[in-house]
């Protein structure tokens, strides 16, 4: 069977797409690549094929072109261009790439979706029928509303008449939604619409050697001072939270390691106890951690989950709300809103962090959970399913 996997050019949605399709290449099957070419090494040094069709760039699976109908249409050209040199029996896309859905359409060949942490449409229909009475139903609303917006202004430029479909056959799911989680994290997982699927956490990473890493490691006794693991992300106009997690934390009894390489700011002076870089491996810190600090994008919160670790989610970014809330109920994080962060707000929570055993416990419990989804297992025998019989994948 032959799978064509499209990626926006973000390294949180490409690694656990590599991670699915090297289980699909052991099975015998083809898999091929189609993103910008600003992935290219990552794709071909995991040994997969980028599908490129001109020489220039996709603008297509830019993440900066995201949210703008014409770029969905590029996707649509370019996975046209691989149809008819690959013939995939399913497309796989993220749930920020529309293109693949649109091409379902024009083809009739069936589409996966890898969705993030949390199922971030409205799931109930009661929802729809009613006045939202949160802010995070509110937001369920508006982010359907959003992306149906746009898949239909898509189908317009495409001349395709507009999708009218209900939330629980929309064609934002495809046949195959994916959704990295499981019932412990997700919650009521029998109102999802059926073509959800929980399959764990999905990770991957390239097998990486940071030599400069392991000597800032060995510097210090983290046996006396615990290590703190910080991946900031972007803030676009709004404030971040590294400035106040520096002056929280330069003074204090720990050690942070930090990956920096999303935040859209200068991360200033750096103190001694603080270890910073665009990219650190989340496989190699991890284990060697107490608790981790992010935005609450998904790579940084399963990467907490899947070593038990305790975590302080400061949620700005899509669906960070959706996913912080999820973690909050399942007692495994502290959420502070990025309009109330303060220093003592973060330097509190910290200490909570280290300090509260309850916090600690649940962690470990929800990572037994994650342990026992099989994760890309799951994943790759699910879109085996779709590719043998064509037909949208149903939950039991």
């Amino acid at each position: 069977m032959k799978f064509l996997f499209c990626s926006l050019s973000n390294y949180g949605f490409i690694y656990p797409a590599i991670g699915i399709a090297k289980i699909l290449h052991q099975r015998g099957h083809k898999v091929i690549f189609l993103t910008s070419s600003a992935l290219s090494k990552i794709i071909k040094k995991a040994g997969f094929e980028l599908v490129t069709c001109t020489e220039k760039d996709n603008p297509g699976f830019r993440v900066y072109n995201w949210g703008k109908p014409f770029a969905v249409t590029i996707q649509v050209k370019y996975i046209e261009y691989a149809i008819k040199n690959l013939a995939p029996d399913v497309i796989v896309g993220q749930h920020l790439t529309l293109g693949p859905l649109i091409t379902r359409r024009l083809y009739n060949i069936p589409v996966a979706i890898l969705g993030l942490a949390a199922y971030l449409y409205p799931a109930c229909k009661s929802l729809l029928e009613r006045f939202p009475q949160t802010e995070s139903e509110k937001q369920l609303i508006w982010r359907y509303g959003d992306m149906m917006r746009l898949y239909n202004e898509a189908c317009e430029l495409l001349k395709l008449s507009p999708s009218s479909a209900d939330y629980r056959e929309t064609p934002l799911l495809g046949d195959l939604y994916l959704l990295r989680s499981v019932p412990e994290l997700e919650g009521n997982v029998d109102i999802l619409p059926d073509r959800v699927h929980l399959v764990g956490d999905c990770l991957w990473e390239p097998p990486l050697f940071d030599p400069e890493l392991i000597c800032w490691l060995q510097q210090f006794d983290t046996s006396t001072k615990p290590l703190i693991y910080v991946q900031p992300g972007r803030s676009f106009e709004d404030p971040n939270f590294w400035p106040y997690l520096v002056n929280a934390l330069k003074n204090s009894p720990v050690y942070v390691i930090a990956s920096v390489g999303r935040m859209d700011r200068e991360t200033g002076e750096i103190p001694e106890n603080f270890f910073v870089r665009k990219h650190i491996p989340q496989g190699l810190i991890l284990p060697k951690v107490k608790a981790v600090i992010s935005s609450g994008h998904t790579t940084a919160v399963l990467g907490a989950i899947t070593h038990g670790l305790p975590s302080l989610i400061i949620p700005w970014g899509s669906g960070t709300d959706d996913i912080a809330e999820r973690c909050q109920r399942a007692g495994v994080s502290i959420c502070i809103s990025p309009f109330q962060m303060t220093v003592e707000t973060i330097g509190k929570a910290v200490d909570q962090l280290l300090e509260c055993s309850n916090l600690q416990k649940k962690s470990q419990l929800l990572q037994q959970a994650f342990m026992k989804a099989n994760a890309k297992n799951e994943a790759a025998y699910l879109l085996e399913r779709l590719a043998f019989t064509s037909y949208p994948v149903l939950r039991a």
